[in-house]
């Protein structure tokens, strides 16, 4: 399908219908699946962040701590109640 817009146009049109711009969206729905699947499998965090388009677990990390500031394995145990023992002291 073939629209008669230019880019800016686009993304003027794509704003004022969405409420944020394209890249914030697809920012938004790759954090939605990398959440999700955060949640309920045991895939790595390289499987996720690949997964989800954010091609490498260095920019899924980034992305979470500037959006959440937290990072996806964090976001994993505290959404599991998984809560690391501490390393007892001899």
């Amino acid at each position: 399908m073939k629209i008669n817009l230019s880019e800016r146009q686009f993304t003027g049109v794509f704003t004022a219908e969405v409420g944020a711009t394209a890249a914030d969206h697809v920012e938004a729905v790759r954090m939605e699946s990398a959440f999700r699947l955060l949640e309920t499998t045991n895939r790595t965090i390289e499987q996720i962040a690949k997964t989800c388009g954010f091609g490498t677990p260095e920019t899924m990390n980034r992305t979470f701590r500037r959006r959440l500031d937290t990072t996806p394995g964090d976001h994993r145990h505290h959404c599991r109640g998984d809560h690391p023992m501490p390393i007892p002291v001899p």
